[in-house]
């Protein structure tokens, strides 16, 4: 979601990496996620690829989804699901 939120967040994102003083913001998240061991890819923690369409449709309906910097149409989160199946982080 961050790659996503880039281009209306991009203030923020800056204001964060210089105060982390990480550089390229993506870049640091994904380092931290393997030095934690966390999965790079949603099939990786085990999760159904199917499973894609309800998981877009739970997104949408989620409350959170109203306070995302970025209009998120479904269309957009079965992308973004579909990235992180793949692993892919442009989800422009």
């Amino acid at each position: 979601m961050v790659s996503f939120n880039a281009d209306v967040a991009g203030d923020a994102y800056r204001l964060v990496s210089d105060r982390l003083g990480c550089g390229d913001l993506v870049a640091w998240l994904v380092a931290l996620r393997a030095k934690l061991g966390i999965p790079h890819t949603l099939s990786e923690a085990g999760v159904d690829r199917g499973l894609i369409e309800a998981l877009a449709e739970q997104a949408i309906d989620d409350a959170c989804h109203a306070s995302n910097p970025k209009p998120c149409s479904r269309g957009d989160m079965v992308r973004l699901y579909e990235a992180a199946f793949d692993g892919t982080l442009d989800t422009h």
